[in-house]
């Protein structure tokens, strides 16, 4: 009987072998009714042709597959069930269990890819249920060899996929497996790496096996005297005969190393700079790119993991004094060894750079051109580091600044690029530096390489030129370096009108310019920057590149943005200007063929301009509004959008006289409404709550109605599960609540505390968690909600304790959800602040004794932190000095 169900199990599997689609189904049909009758049998069949000699690979790897299925636990079959019927202690299912490892075993060391994989995955399997009962299957791996593989080279691959496709499962893990295997693995592992006789591209295999046993068993297997044999062989032996994709791999285990073992990292970052010059040193030019890839990673790795080494000692509560100490011991080690390596790295990377083909030779599609990308960006990224580390040692600035000049004065392009990368490098960290004398002398220079007729040059230059500007005002007091500048911004938009990437950069440059330039400079040259930038809108803003037309227009209202008073008049006048031609691209017969783009971009214009002007231009802005309502009123809906955007800027502008406009104003909000365009909408809700906010008072009655079909509006958007709009609309609602504090009837109140906190419970669970930017800017929105709510709510329905039960339901879900969020977003932590301490002024100092305090404590406490060790918090933990005031009154 057995037979006969041996034979018709392999039947079924040769016919799903054959994929002939008129057996499949019938073949998977019959194995399924026999795994649902006995499901004992069933795996002894499936292990039977696993153990097979002989036998059709595909049968085994099928086979193989079926053990795996069957011991894979579901949600219909959790992992109990199938152990409850694993375990049984009748002899069918003893021997089930000894055919099956059997089965396995056999296969692991399969010269079969396939089939070896398989076999892993229903090892990983089996080990969730079997746990540490299976382990001794990993020393019989090791111990394996066969006249075929007389180095076990099998073993060192099994193991490198056991690694790595995680079969040893969680509740296991390595910890459980006995240090003998492991320290068997890693000496098998040492013979063959450093054997002459094995191919290179096995030792990439056992490279990688390295790699992976380091990162599953740390200082467990990997002492001090383990690492420090490994990198002597590994420099001493398999270097001197390592081919490119070797070495690249060594480079792989060098990042693991410092990774796995960071808190001795310091003390073996010696060797591994040996590794890396060896590699930057060697004829092969591969090599070299790669090993220049490989430091730069690094340096980027070892302040990260160093910095997590400094967090881990912190959290311990070391006392301060002791944590400091250590933190200045191990950075001065880390910076005396990196620094010195990094000058060496940079002035290599110069040398390199000489010996690549001249650039006139060289095509963007040229592998030379990558690798001189590449050469370069390493230069940059050693610079930047360098200057962050040595700040107070200018030594080496007038170092880098004696590179720059001579790759200046060569009439070599890629010299020349490699010095704009330096310079850049050093604006970049131009806070630290007094370089702004330096930056003198070389701005004209830096002009002249703008108007490389190379874009490889030219580009880098222009944006270097940006930040010249950014960083140092000064230069534009120059009034011969300015008008140089002027003249060839102005000469590079003649040369090179159709070069977008060009104009792009030229633009970025005014926009520096108009940013820095003195009020009274912009004025004495506002009819050449007017003309300039305007006529550069007109001529790009149709154009289908969004960063090209976005650029132009940013260049226009920046310029509009910074002019001087004494600029109104002419403002005033191109207004009038634009608005008429605004106008008369409206009144276009076909509309629907007129430029969307243009008046979307001219109604943006005319915004900044109001925003300018303000009172100014009242007549002006009556006109723009007659405009306005005309469009919303007719329907153009692309531009009904940015209409409502305007409406906001014009409130703003001139609340008070807009009052006059409140009736009208609210019809084309029920019309906007009434569109049921999300975004439409969205922009509506913001422009109405700019009015409650400015005018709510003066019209507190005739504005219930429409706060309340607004209400019931927000509140659909997640019930159609529009997430997206919540942010907005929250924020818009917690304007209208101030407006009209004191006015909102109690039970609407209540309604709008119970739909934030439904926002709340749905904002835990939601996908925002993907997406952790959006996440922190609705949970300030929803802060600042919040608080405008409790403001409103009077002070004896306050005291009621079901009201303070209603808070506390909120309160927790809430701060937990916060917690779970970045704390380096500065608007969420003062938003949540000011909410616990208007929960605290409003129900008591009860309400945020609990562990509210202590959770801005941490906070504070965190960015403090990161203020001592990264530039990127540094204003930040300045900023939370300010936040730290209001704690101090919780």
């Amino acid at each position: 009987m057995e037979d006969e169900d041996y034979q018709r199990f392999v039947f079924y599997l040769k016919q799903i072998a054959e994929n002939n689609p008129a057996n499949i189904n019938q073949a998977n049909e019959s194995l399924q009714e026999l795994k649902s009758q006995n499901i004992i049998l069933y795996l002894t069949l499936a292990a039977r042709v696993a153990n097979t000699d002989g036998i059709d690979p595909h049968l085994i790897f099928l086979a193989l597959s079926t053990i795996k299925d069957t011991c894979t636990h579901k949600k219909t079959v959790p992992i109990i069930l199938i152990r409850q019927k694993w375990k049984r202690k009748d002899m069918p299912t003893i021997q089930m269990r000894t055919f099956v490892k059997q089965a396995i075993v056999k296969n692991l060391s399969k010269k079969e890819i396939p089939i070896r994989r398989i076999a892993c995955a229903a090892l990983a399997h089996v080990l969730q249920i079997e746990q540490d009962q299976w382990i001794e299957v990993l020393d019989f791996v090791l111990k394996t060899s066969s006249e075929t593989d007389p180095f076990n080279i099998g073993a060192i691959t099994v193991f490198n996929e056991i690694f790595y496709l995680n079969v040893i499962p969680n509740d296991i893990h390595t910890d459980k497996v006995d240090d003998s295997i492991f320290n068997g693995l890693l000496e098998l592992i040492f013979q063959q790496l450093l054997n002459p006789s094995i191919e290179q591209e096995i030792k990439i295999q056992i490279t990688k096996c390295l790699s992976e046993l380091l990162a599953n068993t740390k200082e467990r297997i990997f002492s001090p005297n383990i690492v420090s044999h490994l990198l002597h062989n590994i420099i001493y032996s398999l270097l001197p005969t390592a081919s490119s994709n070797l070495y690249r791999e060594i480079h792989f285990l060098m990042l693991q190393l410092i990774k796995s073992l960071y808190a001795n990292a310091p003390f073996f970052i010696n060797d591994i700079f040996t590794i890396t010059r060896l590699g930057i040193e060697c004829p092969n030019q591969e090599l070299q790119i790669i090993s220049l890839h490989f430091w730069c990673l690094v340096w980027k790795f070892e302040k990260t993991i160093l910095e997590l080494k400094f967090r881990d000692d912190y959290n311990k509560n070391k006392p301060d004094e002791i944590y400091k100490e250590q933190k200045n011991h191990q950075y001065l080690v880390y910076h005396d060894i990196t620094k010195n390596f990094s000058l060496h790295i940079i002035n290599y990377s110069l040398v390199l750079l000489s010996q690549i083909n001249p650039a006139a030779k060289i095509t963007i599609n040229d592998k030379d051109f990558d690798n001189v990308l590449y050469i370069q960006a390493t230069i940059r990224e050693m610079i930047d580091n360098l200057m962050i580390e040595n700040r107070h040692n200018f030594q080496e600035i007038h170092d880098l600044q004696a590179v720059v000049n001579e790759m200046l004065t060569k009439n070599d392009i890629i010299q020349q690029h490699a010095a704009v990368q330096v310079l850049t490098a050093m604006m970049e960290n131009h806070k630290y530096f007094e370089l702004v004398d330096y930056v003198q002398t070389k701005t004209v220079e830096i002009l002249k390489l703008t108007e490389s007729d190379c874009e490889y040059l030219a580009v880098p230059s222009l944006n270097l030129l940006s930040l010249i500007i950014k960083n140092y005002e000064v230069i534009l007091s120059n009034q011969p370096i300015t008008n140089s500048i002027f003249v060839t911004m102005s000469r590079i938009l003649t040369t090179f009108p159709d070069n977008q990437e060009i104009v792009i950069k030229v633009m970025h440059v005014f926009i520096s310019i108009f940013n820095r330039l003195s009020p009274d400079g912009i004025s004495a040259n506002f009819d050449f920057f007017l003309d300039l930038t305007f006529s550069m809108h007109q001529k790009y803003i149709s154009v289908e590149e969004e960063e090209l037309s976005g650029t132009v227009q940013t260049a226009i209202c920046t310029f509009i943005s910074n002019c001087s008073p004494d600029s109104q008049i002419k403002l005033k006048q191109f207004l009038n200007s634009v608005i008429e031609l605004f106008r008369n691209n409206l009144m276009n017969n076909n509309i629907e063929n007129s430029n969307e783009k243009l008046l979307i971009s001219l109604l943006c214009i005319i915004q900044s301009l109001i925003l300018k002007l303000k009172k100014f231009a009242i007549e002006e802005i009556r006109i723009i509004i007659e405009i306005l309502f005309n469009i919303i009123n007719h329907k153009i809906y692309f531009l009904c959008e940015e209409s409502m955007n305007a409406f906001k800027i014009i409130i703003t502008s001139i609340s008070t006289e807009f009052s006059c406009y409140a009736q009208p104003f609210m019809s084309i909000v029920n019309l906007a409404f009434s569109s049921q365009a999300p975004s439409l909408m969205t922009a509506t809700c913001g422009a109405f709550a700019l009015f409650c906010y400015q005018l709510g008072r003066q019209f507190c009655n005739y504005l219930k109605d429409e706060v309340i079909n607004l209400f019931n509006w927000m509140k659909s958007i997640i019930e159609n599960d529009q997430y997206m709009m919540i942010e907005p609309l929250v924020s818009s609602f917690s304007l209208i609540i101030t407006g009209l504090e004191n006015i909102i009837p109690l039970e609407l109140l209540q309604e709008f505390w119970n739909y934030g906190f439904s926002i709340t419970i749905i904002s835990i669970d939601m996908k925002s968690k993907d997406d952790i930017r959006f996440a922190e800017t609705l949970f300030t929105s929803l802060c600042n909600y919040f608080r405008a709510i409790l403001r409103n709510v009077p002070q004896d329905v306050v005291n009621n304790f079901d009201f303070k039960q209603s808070v506390k339901k909120f309160l927790f879900p809430f701060i937990n959800r916060i917690q779970l969020l970045s704390s380096s977003y500065f608007p969420l932590l003062k938003a949540t602040i000011l909410l616990l301490k208007t929960i605290g002024d409003k129900l008591g100092k009860s309400m945020n004794i609990m562990y509210h305090k202590k959770f801005v404590q941490d906070l504070f406490s965190d960015i403090s932190f990161k203020g001592t060790l990264s530039r990127d918090y540094l204003d930040l933990s300045v900023e939370a000095v300010t936040v730290k005031r209001f704690l101090d009154q919780l």
